[in-house]
């Protein structure tokens, strides 16, 4: 089976390429502006704060890596936030600024986009049209903006599935190691690669199972590209070793990789139905008024598998189209389920959904299908620029945003400069740490950066009601009402669309807050 370009494949009209090319330029530049622009507009999300950027700031203060296998993820999304930091100027944790962490997954989106041309032998026009895909989906769009390690596991799986291509169009060591050197960076940064190898892996024996005439064919070709692979597999090695060992600095962190398997700590609340990726992406949703739904990419999916399983030089699309396949399935079946899971499956369905587009679009004395691709197109890519623009920047911490996935509320950023504003108006705040008592408190650490003696409790401490300033979170409100009563006043304040904050101001300084004037006599 091979996956190599062939010379007599159709190709659309000269005019459908210059309107492709028109739009996929269109959409790659609006794309690249949504993704860029106003990166500070939206509050901080708890994953960026507690797994990104509390990390990186642990890092550039000298403090080192070292893995936690129950958390955190790998360290390769801080490794390459720390040249910019630094030359930034933001190297602790109160320097840093939320530009800078954002900045990082819109260049690795932007790299992703230049891989996706590298699949041109492979995927010709489709490649082309992937990319608009890719540019203009409100998914994509969003996640592409928040400090997490998806863009970058894309980025890499995007790499290894360009070198795969190659590889079996054009065997070559080169090759070989290169794909291994995606696949290293994919478990540097997230121990989620291990899904998307499996996907590939069995994407590919199904094929060649399939394809092979006998199995002393798929014995033969299993000896011959063995070597290269044992390369590839080391090559991998050798990279996650260097980032999980810290280059060398912290021998055992190879060994809390692999150990995170088996002790990784997820949390109940994630728990979704075996339907919500479908429903995140694919099913149309009227929420406040607008409707979301990114259907026109499945759709296109699925008529490009159609499609390829009639044509017998789509072998890249069949295998692009089973592994992604595939990776839903896996992650639809595991209860723990956060949107962004989703973005490598994602990236591979939009592929797909390129060649459906193109071989509609290439299809000989069928001027109707030909319009008929086109326009649908040009409707699809415009109908999506518009939910992008929306979840992006105008809804993205909005309970209308299906994809803002337990959003930070506003108010904590009003929240932060008011704390500020009334320390510096009443110093006597500061004599004591400032309290924070509960769970699920991310991001506030952010948030409070501007207080040098921050305390986070589980539960009430002892002569709490002597703080100046506590913070309850809603598993310690009821007990802190109860036990700061007497001496407090509590302000509501949202962390979340569902955390309430309460804000307990110790009553002298409440009263005088609200009433410079009174006299205490």
């Amino acid at each position: 089976m091979s996956l190599s370009s062939q010379d007599d494949r159709p190709e659309p009209p000269r005019w459908i390429v210059c309107v492709l090319v028109l739009v996929t330029l269109g959409a790659a530049v609006y794309g690249g502006w949504l993704r860029v622009s106003s990166l500070d507009s939206a509050p901080l999300h708890a994953d960026e704060a507690a797994t990104g950027a509390k990390v990186l700031s642990m890092r550039l203060e000298g403090e080192g890596y070292v893995f936690d296998p129950r958390h955190y993820h790998g360290p390769l999304l801080t490794s390459a936030t720390i040249p910019l930091a630094r030359w930034r100027g933001e190297t602790t944790w109160e320097d840093l600024t939320k530009q800078t962490l954002r900045i990082v997954p819109v260049v690795f989106s932007g790299l992703t986009v230049l891989l996706i041309l590298l699949m041109w032998p492979s995927l010709r026009w489709g490649a082309v049209v992937a990319v608009a895909w890719v540019a203009t989906s409100p998914f994509l769009v969003y996640y592409s903006r928040v400090y997490i390690h998806e863009p970058l596991q894309v980025f890499a799986a995007v790499m290894w599935l360009a070198c795969a291509l190659g590889y079996a169009a054009k065997p070559s060591w080169s090759k070989a190691v290169l794909g291994g050197l995606a696949l290293g960076v994919m478990a540097s940064n997230k121990e989620t690669a291990a899904i998307s190898v499996f996907s590939w892996c069995l994407a590919g024996v199904i094929l060649a199972m399939v394809f092979c005439r006998s199995r002393e064919q798929l014995a033969q070709q299993i000896r011959h590209h063995a070597p290269r692979a044992l390369v590839a597999i080391g090559t991998a090695l050798v990279v996650m070793t260097a980032f999980y060992t810290d280059f060398g600095r912290h021998p055992a962190g190879i060994i809390e990789f692999f150990k995170t398997y088996f002790v990784y700590e997820t949390q109940a609340d994630h728990s979704k139905p075996f339907s919500y990726y479908g429903w995140l992406l694919a099913w149309p949703k009227h929420r406040g008024g607008f409707w979301w739904c990114e259907g026109l990419i499945v759709l296109s999916a699925i008529l490009g598998a159609i499609l390829a399983c009639r044509d017998r030089r789509a072998a890249a699309i069949r295998y692009i189209a089973l592994s992604a396949l595939i990776e839903v399935g896996v992650y639809s079946c595991i209860g723990y389920k956060t949107p962004w899971l989703m973005m490598v499956a994602w990236i591979q369905i939009c592929l797909v959904a390129g060649y459906g587009v193109t071989a509609l679009a290439s299809r000989r004395h069928s001027m109707g299908w030909q319009l008929a691709s086109v326009l649908m197109l040009c409707g699809a890519l415009s109908w999506q620029t518009v939910q992008a623009q929306r979840a992006a920047h105008r809804f993205p911490v909005d309970e209308r945003n299906p994809y803002a996935y337990v959003p930070t509320s506003k108010d904590v950023e009003k929240l932060e400069r008011w704390l500020v504003g009334l320390a510096e108006a009443y110093p006597v705040m500061r004599e004591k740490p400032l309290a924070v008592v509960g769970d699920q408190y991310w991001p506030l650490p952010w948030y409070l950066r501007g207080f040098e003696n921050v305390g986070y409790w589980a539960d009430l401490p002892e002569g709490v009601s002597g703080f100046p300033l506590v913070i309850t979170l809603p598993d310690q409100g009821d007990a802190a009402l109860a036990e700061l009563a007497e001496s407090h006043d509590a302000v509501p304040r949202s962390l979340r669309a569902d955390t309430l904050l309460l804000v307990h101001i110790r009553r002298d300084i409440w009263l005088d807050y609200l009433d410079p004037e009174r006299d205490d006599d």
